[in-house]
């Protein structure tokens, strides 16, 4: 099943993107609904390794294997994945994507998985960048106003963060040959090569590998990439963006990082513990004064993001958790919301806050579905922001009870500019010439089975965190060795 989930979307992609077929929606749907219910079968078939596990030599000369496991932490991960595909798919069908639009979101998708599931360093790093070209593409091709300006920027950033992500392994991978018998890619030799290094080399090899996440969630100054590539990129793009591609930074921080380097972490972690802390109020604070709607979608992920960061920062085993609970939540939030600023523009013309109004009188459904998205957002008890988010706190405030009170700020800025953009854009007088019509059925589907979710997750949670429990766990071992 391992293998599955990364070469069939791999096959799909390249055939969509070689072909002319007429009904490419409908396979593109099949597609993505067939990856679904492989996620879901590795995720609950954990207990039979061989299900989820694939291994076979690749370079041998230099110690590295095709390793992929669909297990552990990854696996909630890649579960979002298959989950998200499809939904984003059908909303997106009245938007007359081409076809070389689905054929890189699913070669994306075999990129994802690969990082999700790579148990071999050098794996790791070819299907990050697998799964970073195709949002390359679709942001140059598909994008808005200045979109070259705005991609290029993307591909500095992310560039430069790889190439010292790469320079970090290649040096780990080294120090490998000098406690064991052979050197290794394998993640467990990385692992423990780093746990052994001396303090000096593991904080230089920590900045160099954190330097390619740290761009990817991103923390401040970091970020600069993120909230043009957010605003500027079609929804299904941004959708993809935001649900799915940020969390490549965060799990590779969790999994590869913060138990590989255990001095080096504790060097660098009251900086990045400040940094978080710092992104997740600033991110915060941009977003009320915000009056495009897409906009401040971009910069409430961003604090979002680096919630994530910060739980993972504080290395407690409930704050890991949380945060791989927060990943899959945020991403069915972000989605939902980013569903809902396509849906205004598409029924409005805009996504201009001040120039919206009253959609409630004129769509009673819209208006609930869209409260529902938006309270899981602000992680209301019961929706499925709220395990995350405590846990995520709980474990920061055993870091430092400064850095939870400030990080918990974030729940209030949360409400606030959530909330006065519910209260604006659903609420008093439509404009003159304001007109929304009733949703289409995609657009329905859509929101319905996020906001299902949102419920689901947040009324039973165990749903993740039984799935993820013994991954976190070794990591959690490993850091206290």
């Amino acid at each position: 099943m391992a293998l599955l989930l990364f070469v069939f979307p791999l096959l799909a992609g390249f055939l969509l993107l070689l072909s002319r077929m007429r009904a490419f929606w409908s396979i593109s749907f099949i597609f993505s609904l067939l990856m679904f219910a492989g996620s879901l079968s590795a995720f609950f078939g954990q207990s039979y390794p061989n299900f989820i596990n694939f291994e076979i030599p690749w370079v041998p000369s230099i110690g590295s294997h095709f390793h992929l496991n669909a297990g552990g932490v990854g696996s909630a991960l890649v579960l979002l994945t298959g989950l998200l595909y499809p939904i984003i798919f059908i909303q997106q069908k009245s938007r007359n994507l081409p076809p070389a639009f689905f054929g890189m979101a699913f070669i994306m998708q075999a990129g994802l998985n690969g990082v999700f599931m790579a148990r071999d360093a050098v794996l790791f790093y070819v299907c990050w960048e697998l799964a970073l070209i195709p949002i390359y593409l679709i942001c140059l091709m598909y994008g808005g106003q200045n979109r070259e300006t705005i991609t290029l920027r993307f591909f500095i950033y992310t560039v430069l963060g790889s190439l010292f992500m790469l320079a970090g392994l290649i040096y780990l991978y080294t120090e490998t040959g000098s406690f064991f018998s052979e050197r290794s890619f394998s993640h467990e030799a990385i692992m423990d090569a780093g746990s052994m290094m001396a303090e000096k080399k593991q904080i230089l090899v920590y900045a160099l590998v954190f330097m390619g996440f740290v761009v990817k969630i991103p923390l401040i100054p970091f970020h600069v990439w993120q909230p043009s590539a957010y605003t500027n990129t079609p929804f299904a793009g941004t959708m993809l963006l935001s649900g799915l591609m940020a969390k490549m930074g965060t799990f590779g921080y969790l999994f590869w990082l913060a138990p590989t380097l255990p001095l080096g972490h504790q060097y660098w972690s009251p900086l990045i513990m400040a940094l978080a802390v710092i992104t997740i109020l600033f991110a915060a604070g941009v977003a009320i004064v915000q009056k495009d709607f897409k906009e401040l979608l971009a910069w409430s992920s961003l604090s979002h993001m680096a919630m994530m960061a910060a739980g993972i920062t504080s290395l407690k085993e409930e704050a890991l958790s949380g945060s791989v609970v927060m990943m899959f939540s945020h991403g069915l939030t972000a989605v939902g919301l980013f569903v809902i600023a396509d849906i205004l523009e598409r029924h409005t013309g805009t996504t201009q806050i001040q120039q919206l109004g009253g959609i409630r009188s004129m769509n009673g459904q819209f208006s609930n579905l869209f409260l529902i998205v938006l309270l899981g957002s602000v992680a209301l008890p019961l929706t499925s922001g709220f395990p995350g988010e405590f846990l995520i706190l709980s474990g920061i405030y055993q870091y430092g009870q400064g850095w939870a009170v400030a990080a918990a700020l974030s729940v209030i800025l949360g409400a606030v500019y959530m909330l006065r953009s519910y209260q604006r854009i659903m609420l008093g007088e439509p404009p003159r010439d304001q007109v929304f019509k009733a949703l289409e059925s995609t657009d329905k589907w859509a929101l319905m089975i996020l906001c299902a979710l949102i419920i689901l997750l947040g009324v039973y949670p165990n749903l993740i965190l039984n799935g993820i429990k013994e991954g976190v766990g070794e990591l959690f071992l490993n850091l206290n060795k």
